[in-house]
């Protein structure tokens, strides 16, 4: 990752009003930058077997592995210069947390097992790893994989969380891929899911997810406020699970089109392939687009 988004990152997370929960291309630039983050930390888990990891959508993911060393989320976190940082490891979720003097941001991630335990296809086609039965913190229904995978590392989020519960610090989580499911969930049924933080008056200001698989039914997403999903028109993931299975759509999702973010569902699924899911080409997007660069103020940064 260029010095460029980085230094891009730093600024507009002192420059925006975080604290504002309203939908911001400045916000969700700055947030796909951090969901790559996530991809930089490689626990020693994700080490073998790595002939199975092509599915994971991140390329520079796929050249640290080649390397054959784990790689520590604390190193890029302190790269960043900004504050404390936090680091979240389970089976199915990597996240990485970062504390600055006025925000707190979360970067959530699926990691193999996630993607290979049962395979992509089968998670996202199979009906029986769709809808999870009743369970007291989600109102509808979601997929059963990705609550399971929420509900994994719920308990570290928290313990890590509650150390700023004074604070009243505002709470942005992003996430690609699955990842993106998984805070979609997270941020969805924070008060169910997160009780004790909930006490504390800790939720989530905003969550921006890019390229994330649909998590529920209509009854589920209609309880998203300030939930914004990115979806590219040619990425076929956004397309899945299939609505005729249930899944329904975000009404507050934006297409990220050649001329900016589009607040439509027209465009989802127009070409529907996987060369456009990695979370490289949500950010490049962002970055080459010409009226993108120009509302962005890029080439300032």
């Amino acid at each position: 990752m260029g010095t460029e988004a980085i230094d891009t990152f730093r600024r507009y997370l002192a420059n925006l009003d975080w604290t504002k929960a309203d939908f911001d291309e400045r916000k969700a630039y700055a947030c796909c930058i951090f969901s790559q983050f996530a991809y930089r930390h490689i626990p020693k888990m994700e080490l073998s077997g790595t002939d199975r990891l092509k599915l994971i959508p991140c390329g520079a993911y796929e050249e640290q592995l080649d390397d054959g060393i784990d790689y520590d989320g604390y190193r890029v976190l302190a790269e960043l210069a900004l504050g404390e940082g936090f680091v979240i490891e389970t089976e199915r979720v990597i996240a990485l947390g970062l504390i600055t003097a006025d925000k707190i941001f979360i970067a959530i991630r699926g990691t193999a097992k996630l993607y290979t335990s049962a395979g992509l296809k089968d998670a996202l086609y199979d009906v029986k790893y769709f809808k999870a039965p009743e369970h007291p913190a989600i109102t509808g229904a979601v997929h059963r994989g990705f609550l399971q995978a929420t509900e994994e590392f719920c308990g570290k989020l928290r313990d890590q969380l509650i150390r700023w519960r004074w604070d009243r610090r505002p709470i942005t989580i992003t996430g690609h891929s699955l990842g993106g499911a998984i805070s979609a969930i997270l941020h969805t049924f924070w008060d169910g899911l997160q009780p004790e933080l909930v006490e504390h008056d800790m939720r989530p200001t905003c969550t921006y997810t890019f390229g994330m698989p649909r998590f529920g039914n209509t009854e589920a997403v209609r309880c998203a406020k300030n939930l914004y999903p990115v979806y590219h028109p040619g990425d076929l993931i956004p397309t899945l699970p299939p609505r005729e299975t249930g899944f329904a759509d975000v009404n507050s999702e934006y297409a990220l089109m050649d001329d900016g973010l589009d607040p439509t569902l027209e465009y989802k699924g127009k070409f529907r392939t996987l060369e456009k899911h990695a979370i490289a080409n949500y950010r490049s997007q962002f970055e080459t687009d010409s009226a993108i660069k120009r509302r962005l103020k890029l080439d300032q940064a």
